[in-house]
């Protein structure tokens, strides 16, 4: 998953179930590589946008990314 943000802003990731396994973050102040995130953990939460992209990756589980957006507006005209 590639994500769009501002540099500096606020990018979480959260395990949704029990566990996440291999999860990668890049272009974020606080980069993972293949590392588990169990949903009782707060690893993944307030990291931020090191460039105007991260990439996210996991093997197995299933994450929840929250991220910070300045402008909703131009978000929401990118979703349609």
């Amino acid at each position: 998953l590639s994500v769009e943000g501002k540099e500096g802003n606020t990018l979480s990731v959260f395990a949704a179930g029990d566990k996440a396994c291999g999860v990668t973050l890049c272009g974020v102040k606080y980069p993972l590589q293949n590392h588990t995130l169990h949903f009782s953990n707060a690893l993944g939460v307030s990291n931020s946008f090191a460039s105007n992209i991260a990439n996210i990756s996991v093997t197995d589980g299933i994450l929840i990314v929250m991220w910070q957006q300045d402008n909703i507006t131009d978000f929401v005209d990118k979703l349609k």
